[in-house]
């Protein structure tokens, strides 16, 4: 009937019948769990709660980003490496030695991919396979760590992704968009997963129609890469928020200048050729015929020759 005995205890604020009422878990969108951090210490007294669950409650989330975040690494590198590993262990491959006239390169060397994508463009090949399982593997995981949430070393509060478009937006968004972690936790792995997904293809192929697909893989590895170095020079240079220890932060710049110049011989690869500055070897693509293909079964490379056949349909 709702009456209590007169020898009970006081119920506390937030309590039924002595039971304890836990907070809430949950938070805006724009500051994760970890925006709650500052309120936590009046809501534990205001609910008689104690220290125990608040820190019972961070080992548990931030572990299982941690655990999160290490698979989702593990798969990248995995992706990354074992795929260009396969590419540059097994050149014995006929394929790989054999032009579309089924006959050695003149320069003596094999076939080697101009870019990462084109070697995993065919996801029939083992580079591809490995290369589509992992990284959309490490995609995935990265996502549902939520690690900028969680760890102090990346969490910058309520930050906006843009600020300088702020002013354009205060009208129809007065807090912005997106925060600084929000975009790091999905972009870069939006744009892994496009760069997995929407595959390019070597020169020799190109179609009006899959040229039309490369704005989104080379629009993805902006995403991945640009966003990634972008979130990481605005939480070691600019935030105030982030705790990051010395040495720390001196190797992680070190990665963003790694990267930076990685990316700069990249960009600097696809504007010239080995042929331009006097390098070995370029590629060189011909028309293929019927005598290419004749040739070709001719030398007895009858892969070789069924490849010539596609090409010319």
């Amino acid at each position: 009937d709702g009456s209590s005995d007169s020898g009970s205890c006081p119920k506390r604020p937030g309590s039924v019948q002595g039971y304890v009422q836990p907070p809430v878990l949950s938070a805006r969108v724009d500051g994760g769990w970890a925006a709650m951090a500052s309120h936590q210490s009046e809501s534990r007294h205001l609910l008689g709660q104690s220290d125990e669950f608040n820190t019972m409650f961070w080992n548990l989330f931030g572990n299982r980003s941690a655990a999160y975040l290490f698979g989702g690494t593990l798969c990248g590198l995995i992706g990354g490496g074992y795929s260009t590993y396969i590419t540059y262990a097994y050149t014995d491959g006929y394929k790989r030695h054999l032009n579309m006239e089924g006959e050695h390169f003149p320069s003596g060397h094999v076939y080697w991919p101009p870019s990462v994508s084109n070697m995993v463009s065919d996801t029939n090949s083992p580079p591809g396979k490995v290369w589509l399982c992992f990284m959309v593997t490490s995609a995935f995981m990265t996502m549902i760590s939520q690690y900028p949430f969680y760890m102090r070393n990346v969490y910058t509060g309520d930050a906006r992704f843009m600020p300088c478009l702020a002013p354009c937006l205060t009208r129809c968004c007065p807090k912005g968009i997106f925060t600084m972690m929000t975009a790091r936790t999905y972009f870069p792995q939006i744009g892994m997963l496009m760069v997995a997904l929407v595959h390019t293809a070597p020169a020799n192929v190109w179609s009006p129609a899959q040229n039309s697909t490369i704005y989104f893989h080379t629009g993805g590895a902006v995403l991945w890469i640009g966003v990634t170095l972008y979130a990481e020079f605005y939480t070691l240079q600019v935030s105030k928020v982030a705790v990051v220890g010395k040495l720390e932060r001196w190797l992680r710049w070190a990665c963003v200048v790694l990267a930076v110049v990685s990316s700069s011989f990249y960009f600097f690869n696809q504007i010239f050729s080995p042929g331009d500055l006097g390098l070995c070897c370029d590629v060189s693509y011909k028309t293929v015929t019927m005598a290419t293909v004749d040739k070709a079964r001719a030398n007895g490379a009858y892969a070789i020759a069924e490849q010539d056949l596609a090409l010319m349909e």
